[in-house]
């Protein structure tokens, strides 16, 4: 028998099996996992609205490629500075 690391309930570990000190029981696994989709989702909402601002609107067929995008911030950057003065 073993701790959880999140809650502390005693886990039973097979044989053979090291529980480390960081590992969870069934139920902390999946709240992490579930916390982890929802910040994937909500990054990648981000990223997305990112891409449609720097391109100028939704592409109509398709998703925008995201490799271009540090270079168009970079400029829009420069743009808003030159705008403020």
């Amino acid at each position: 028998m073993s701790d959880c690391a999140k809650c502390g309930k005693s886990v039973n570990v097979p044989d053979g099996y090291e529980f480390d000190e960081a590992d969870l029981c069934w139920p902390c696994m999946a709240e992490d996992l579930k916390d982890m989709e929802n910040m994937s989702r909500n990054l990648s909402d981000i990223l997305d609205k990112v891409a449609n601002a720097l391109h100028g609107g939704r592409k109509e067929n398709g998703l925008w490629s995201f490799h271009d995008l540090p270079e168009l911030a970079e400029k829009a950057m420069k743009r808003i500075k030159e705008l403020e003065e």
